[in-house]
């Protein structure tokens, strides 16, 4: 089973997502959900995480630096552990961090927060 960390600030958005992937027992996800960003780097090393999914799609009072930092320090903490960002589908500055992001292997990929489940997990079981 692979350790799916959701990071969102939406707790309906994030148990209804785990109760998605728990029903699809063909994907091997275990989902975590937590809602503290701040927070995100220890609870992914202690959890041994190997997929982590930031949600800040609704996480407009931070700036991009506060989300390249804390990808920089999951990338320290777990190297081997996949970073995707859930990004606002109307946001052409998240959109473009995610970009740069991802050509830098800060991420590994990105989804938009208005993409079908099936998109969804077809992108994590890609990483």
């Amino acid at each position: 089973m692979r350790k799916i960390m959701l990071v969102s600030e939406h707790r309906i958005f994030a148990q209804s997502l785990a109760a998605a992937m728990k029903t699809r027992s063909e994907l091997c996800f275990e989902p975590y959900l937590l809602s503290n960003m701040g927070q995100a780097a220890l609870d992914a090393e202690v959890l041994r995480a190997d997929v982590v999914i930031m949600d800040i799609s609704d996480a407009r009072d931070k700036s991009c630096g506060y989300f390249i930092a804390l990808c920089n320090k999951l990338r320290e903490v777990l190297p081997a552990c996949r970073l995707i960002l859930l990004l606002p589908h109307d946001d052409g500055k998240c959109r473009q961090m995610a970009i740069d992001a991802a050509q830098n292997s800060m991420i590994d990929d990105f989804i938009y927060n208005n993409a079908s489940l099936d998109y969804f997990f077809a992108k994590i079981e890609a990483v």
